[in-house]
């Protein structure tokens, strides 16, 4: 009996050892985003309204040094707001604020309109949280760029590096 347990204390514990540590790398991508999402104040956006993110994402954008125009609110023609890089070319930005669950194609289309409708050469969706499988898919056939959870905390840190404060 005596060996039995050297053999367990020989064998198992770094076994053990080695599950935990594998676990622990396994779960350090989410560990890192949830991270970055704090520091960028995601929890924040998380509890705002819908017109209050608009708000937020046109301070963020404007310190990204995009200028822009919030056109939300009903009868907004698919865009929330309409960015202006320094090439000049025009983006149409739908907002989508989520509490839970996950951007569709509903949205795609809308940005499409919005595209339209303000004469832009891109199509942005921007959301505080995920899109669906067919909504990536849509918006890779048509040209409208998805930024999610994590390019929001991604963007933020780039405000935040530019020397302003991050969008309140």
């Amino acid at each position: 009996m005596k060996g039995f347990f050297a053999v367990i204390l020989n064998i198992g514990l770094p076994l053990l050892f080695l599950v935990l540590l594998a676990e622990g790398i396994r779960s350090l991508p989410g560990w890192l985003l949830e991270l970055r999402v704090r520091r960028a104040g995601l929890d924040e956006v998380d509890a705002m309204s819908g017109h209050e993110f608009e708000v937020w994402l046109e301070k963020l954008f404007r310190q990204l040094g995009y200028r822009v125009r919030r056109v939300g609110g009903g009868g907004d023609g698919g865009a929330d707001l309409i960015l202006t890089g320094p090439d000049g070319k025009r983006i149409a930005v739908q907002a989508k604020k989520l509490r839970s669950g996950r951007v569709g194609v509903a949205a795609i289309s809308e940005v499409l309109r919005g595209q339209r409708i303000y004469s832009c050469a891109g199509a942005w969706v921007v959301t505080n949280r995920g899109f669906t499988k067919q909504a990536l898919e849509q918006a890779s056939k048509c040209g409208v760029k998805l930024l999610g959870r994590e390019d929001l905390a991604r963007l933020s840190e780039a405000a935040r590096s530019r020397g302003r404060a991050r969008p309140q």
